[in-house]
């Protein structure tokens, strides 16, 4: 299966905020399968509280912009699925996959699902990668989905 990637560039992080970094959402003719996600921070305060990063499947896409999905091999099949960044109003939550807490001073996390345990997303559905910021907790963030159609 084809591989491919919807990373952003860094993004300032709101003070007291969910913000959704990433948001995958599948084509109407092709399933998919999450393979990998990864968020990293910038901030410099090592004393700031953690940030709860999330995976979850939302059921709106909220107000964003489009992301280019970058394919792995050039010679693959063009993406059906899409993806979202850049969200002035968050999408509405559904069910939370994955959540755990780092540290906005250069804390780094990439999930890798081993084979057969990745989660398939149905047709036209949306996963999203978010992040709750505390107060206080000033700085940047990145963040990526891999997955395959």
């Amino acid at each position: 299966m084809p591989l491919y990637i919807a990373r952003i560039d860094p993004e300032a992080v709101a003070t007291a905020a969910t913000e959704t970094l990433v948001q995958v959402v599948t084509g109407a003719t092709r399933k998919a399968k999450i393979k990998e996600w990864g968020v990293a921070f910038d901030g410099a305060d090592a004393t700031a509280t953690p940030i709860r990063v999330d995976l979850l499947r939302q059921t709106t896409a909220g107000t964003s912009s489009s992301l280019t999905i970058v394919q792995n091999d050039p010679d693959d099949p063009t993406v059906i699925a899409t993806a979202l960044q850049d969200f002035s109003a968050e999408p509405t939550a559904g069910d939370v996959l994955w959540s755990e807490y780092l540290t906005p001073a250069g804390g780094f996390d990439r999930v890798q699902l081993p084979l057969g345990e990745e989660i398939v997303m149905d047709v036209s559905q949306r996963i999203g990668l978010r992040v709750v910021v505390p107060s206080g907790s000033n700085c940047n963030a990145i963040g990526y989905i891999k997955f395959e159609e």
